[in-house]
């Protein structure tokens, strides 16, 4: 394995497009780099703070990679 590849674990990247830290070109560049499995979402006016979408998905990516069931949402 080559010295700079990630071990082989999911990868989840998440970029917005109008970002003012990180620039979508940069953005794909790193997915297009990273070894798989891999993921990317790409999340529409929210800059580089992201946006509630962003931090579901992040979680329930993360939940998915545990093997753990997503949590059922109450209405009481």
């Amino acid at each position: 394995m080559n010295k700079h590849q990630a071990t082989p674990s999911h990868l989840f990247f998440q970029f917005t497009r109008d970002d003012d830290s990180v620039a979508a070109e940069d953005g794909q560049r790193h997915f297009d780099l990273a070894s798989e499995p891999k993921q990317i979402a790409w999340y529409d006016n929210c800059n580089h703070e992201l946006n509630a979408q962003a931090r579901l998905d992040r979680v329930t990516s993360l939940w998915a990679e545990l093997g753990l069931l997503r949590p059922e949402r109450g209405d009481s």
